[in-house]
């Protein structure tokens, strides 16, 4: 076989090859969206359900900050360790009018790195900013209290069980 005939060859089982693959590819793309369209009803539960837990917990942890904390910053519980945390946090002056205004702010000190490209105030640099900057807005940095938590894995069942 020359040269010719060989290179037509791979030429031709690389089309067929090419066309399975495209073909097994969509099989599996349509599975995989028939399982997501399966499970998506449970899996919005789920999350709607560990959301709500979520919030209760943080709740919980401000309503009885003293019998779960104490005097200290964290609490170990049997599922998991819950956190306290005083943060320092920007706040932003509200309203329409003043975000209109702390743009412009911004804008005339030549601060965009405080902008988004939609003219959106962007939080995460401002709450960098130092507090003459966030001044110059109408904007300061307060004492919050912020509280997290961490779970404990379960642990498998080893030998014996």
């Amino acid at each position: 076989m020359n040269a010719r005939d060989k290179a037509e060859g791979l030429l031709q089982s690389i089309r067929e090859i090419g066309a399975d693959l495209e073909r097994l590819r969509e099989a599996r793309d349509k599975e995989i969206e028939e399982i997501r369209a399966r499970h998506k009803p449970m899996v919005e539960a789920a999350g709607k359900a560990l959301d709500k837990d979520a919030k209760a917990l943080i709740k919980l942890m401000k309503k009885k900050h003293t019998d779960l904390f104490g005097e200290k910053d964290r609490a170990e519980l049997v599922n998991g360790v819950l956190f306290f945390a005083r943060v320092a946090k920007v706040s932003l002056p509200r309203g329409k009018d003043q975000k209109a205004g702390i743009i412009a702010l911004i804008e005339e000190h030549g601060w965009e790195e405080g902008l988004v490209i939609t003219k959106e105030l962007d939080r995460p640099v401002i709450e960098k900013w130092p507090d003459e900057k966030l001044a110059v807005i109408g904007a300061e940095r307060k004492t919050v209290d912020a509280y997290t938590y961490d779970l404990v894995q379960k642990q498998q069942g080893g030998q014996g069980d």
